[in-house]
């Protein structure tokens, strides 16, 4: 089995898992509701997109994102108040760590070159990864990816915090809204004392 045979096999074996967990788990949208914020979630594992003939880093990078997403609102949700994430099992967020670091180490053994030069949108920084931890390097890697979809989902609503419920444009739920907010900040937190590392510590001496 080739490396990224095997990366997307870890994929697969963890989309299904957590999407026969997530689809099992009690959920009842807010009265009057038109959206699901359960569909969402299990709309980004479909186990069913991983066997894709072309298994270059570009073709699994979009598989790779959804799943990042997904598991950033399932991990996002255990300190969470919000109506739209609360409904989450605490089970369910913490096997959802673990899968995480699994992931991680699998796309890590498949595209891992040992020293890269890593884009971060347009700033390009040589970081020597053996000394970041395969979960961090995995989000700064699909950062430029990653932040315009959560952004451009928050900026289609009015939300000014993780718990303001008013939308902006009609056509987009605000609680979607609300998930991408909660989604950005564990993402940023994961990362924020480490690229404040990379991009500011050289400047401070």
């Amino acid at each position: 089995m080739s490396k990224s045979s095997a990366l997307l096999h870890c994929l697969k074996q963890l989309s299904e898992t957590f999407a026969d967990q997530l689809s099992k788990s009690q959920y009842a949208p807010p009265s009057g509701a038109n959206f699901s914020v359960k569909s969402l979630l299990l709309s980004l594992l479909q186990p069913s997109k991983t066997n894709p003939s072309d298994q270059s880093l570009e073709a699994v990078r979009p598989l790779i994102t959804d799943f990042i997403l997904c598991f950033a609102a399932l991990l996002s949700s255990s300190d969470s108040t919000s109506e739209h994430l609360s409904w989450i099992p605490r089970s369910l967020s913490s096997a959802a760590s673990s899968a995480f670091t699994e992931l991680s180490n699998a796309y890590r053994d498949s595209f891992d070159t040992g020293k890269e030069l890593i884009k971060i949108g347009e700033v390009e920084l040589e970081v020597d990864v053996k000394f970041v931890s395969s979960e961090k390097r995995l989000l700064i890697e699909f950062m430029p990816l990653l932040l315009p979809l959560l952004k451009d989902k928050i900026k289609e609503s009015s939300i000014d915090t993780a718990d303001d419920i008013s939308a902006a444009s009609a056509g987009v739920p605000a609680a979607y809204a609300i998930v991408a907010a909660h989604q950005l900040r564990w993402i940023v937190t994961q990362v924020e004392a480490l690229i404040f590392f990379l991009f500011l510590f050289p400047f401070l001496g």
